[in-house]
């Protein structure tokens, strides 16, 4: 994998949009975690050679197909892994024939709240053990001593890195009301430092994601929110999959939370909860 990083790093970039920084970071991570495991799981994988079903994106094809052909070129057994691409029509049938095949003996799933439902459900049924990792909550508190100039720095990093495409990506900013409005246009700075031209503009992986961010920013100002003002142009070198990032005041619940946005929250005081 160390030799081929340019190869990945361009299938990376072609399937999602992953800039150079993003590929460094991502493929120098797996790189050490693979040689951290390697020893450990070599004697397993040659001498039971237990096999696994990988079940790959359909918008990610050659990043996957890269990544085991590297395991592949490394030495590991053949029927080890083996990987399973389907249609979006197809995924409901393809999962549930997955999950209760009588040879598979555990799920381990990464995805969406609501489809860990799904797959926990059928599991249920023929009792399989499941290992999950759904969607987060990941939220920054930023209290009233706080050094803000880099408490906006890494909040936007957070929030922000890779076009948000990221499972723990922050999703809201609780901060001290003593301190919020100095802090609203310092976080406002670091974006337009950071994605002012069309060139940082952020970008999703496919137009549908970005239309998808779209409704759900609309649908939370819709319940009550409102959008910060950042940019003198909020949509200015938008595209089908290019968005600016958004920040979003007077928290609501809403349903979903969207892509390349974050709530900035100011919570009220104990004495409003006390009733005082």
């Amino acid at each position: 994998m160390d030799r081929r990083r340019a190869e990945l790093g361009e299938y990376m970039h072609h399937e999602i949009g992953a800039n150079k920084f993003y590929q460094d970071f991502i493929l120098g991570v797996t790189i050490e975690g693979l040689r951290d495991t390697a020893g450990g799981i070599a004697g397993a994988m040659t001498g039971a050679a237990p096999e696994s079903i990988h079940q790959g994106s359909e918008y990610t094809p050659r990043c996957y197909w890269a990544i085991y052909d590297v395991l592949r070129e490394a030495g590991l057994p053949d029927g080890c892994l083996n990987l399973l691409f389907h249609s979006p029509a197809e995924a409901a049938s393809t999962i549930d024939s997955l999950v209760s095949h009588p040879l598979v003996k555990k799920i381990n799933f990464t995805g969406s709240t609501g489809v860990g439902r799904i797959i926990s459900a059928t599991a249920g049924k023929h009792l399989k053990p499941v290992l999950m990792e759904l969607g987060g909550k990941a939220s920054a508190i930023v209290l009233k001593d706080a050094n803000l100039e880099q408490a906006a720095r890494h909040c936007v990093q957070g929030a922000f890195l890779n076009a948000g495409q990221i499972c723990m990506s922050t999703e809201r900013i609780i901060v001290h009301e003593s301190i919020a409005s100095e802090f609203q246009d310092l976080l406002g700075h670091v974006i337009r430092k950071n994605f002012g031209t069309a060139h940082d503009t952020p970008a999703v992986v496919t137009s549908a994601s970005a239309s998808r961010n779209r409704d759900l920013i609309s649908d939370a100002i819709s319940k009550g929110a409102h959008q910060v003002k950042i940019f003198g142009d909020e949509h200015a070198h938008e595209t089908e999959t290019k968005m600016r990032p958004v920040v979003l005041g007077n928290f609501c619940n809403c349903a979903n939370k969207a892509g390349l946005t974050i709530w900035l929250v100011r919570p009220a005081p104990l004495s409003h909860w006390r009733g005082d």
